[in-house]
């Protein structure tokens, strides 16, 4: 947990100077029409914001993620200590040893304590857990089915709120780990 930690830390200190957007003019029309986000993000956008880097401080979590993850908004390497950060937060539920060495790999390769051929190899080690975890969640499906109705009625509503609540956490990490990247020289 410690180097986990430690990681995260260098990731904080590089983004802090490299995550500037590579878009100078912060204007949210020529941001929309670039990346074509769905008419009613926009239309909140232009509704409720000055520019990109009002918007920023303004989504939603899913809209917040959605912009972070456009090319040139973020780079590469921040994107992928993020993803790896939301991951951990459900670390429990990555039951195959080798998703959580994916993910570590990924970790190690952000910071460059791990090489390409590490991370593609970790990576095809991950493929190959997920196969046969959908193998297994299908003969699951199959002996489920009957219940499945009753079961989802039941459930509906608090998995709603669950992945609200996760996708707000994710926002807030996001936030944390990232300066706004449409405005130049803020630091997170």
């Amino acid at each position: 947990m410690k180097k986990h930690m430690e990681r995260l830390d260098l990731a904080r200190e590089w983004a802090q100077g490299h995550n500037r957007a590579a878009f100078p003019d912060n204007r949210i029309r020529e941001f929309c029409e670039r990346f074509r986000p769905c008419r009613e993000g926009r239309d909140w956008a232009l509704e409720n914001c000055t520019d990109m880097a009002d918007a920023w401080d303004k989504l939603e979590p899913t809209w917040l993620i959605w912009v972070a993850t456009r090319e040139g908004v973020i780079d590469d390497r921040t994107l992928r200590l993020f993803a790896c950060r939301s991951v951990r937060q459900v670390w429990h539920l990555l039951t195959d040893a080798r998703s959580r060495s994916a993910v570590e790999t990924a970790e190690r390769y952000a910071v460059g304590e791990a090489t390409l051929g590490e991370l593609t190899a970790a990576r095809a080690a991950e493929v190959v857990a997920w196969a046969a975890e959908d193998a297994a969640w299908a003969a699951d499906w199959e002996a489920c089915a009957a219940d499945w109705e009753a079961c989802a009625a039941a459930t509906c509503g608090a998995a709603g709120a669950a992945k609200a609540a996760a996708w707000a956490a994710q926002a807030r990490q996001l936030r944390s780990m990232v300066a706004n990247p449409f405005r130049p020289g803020v630091l997170a």
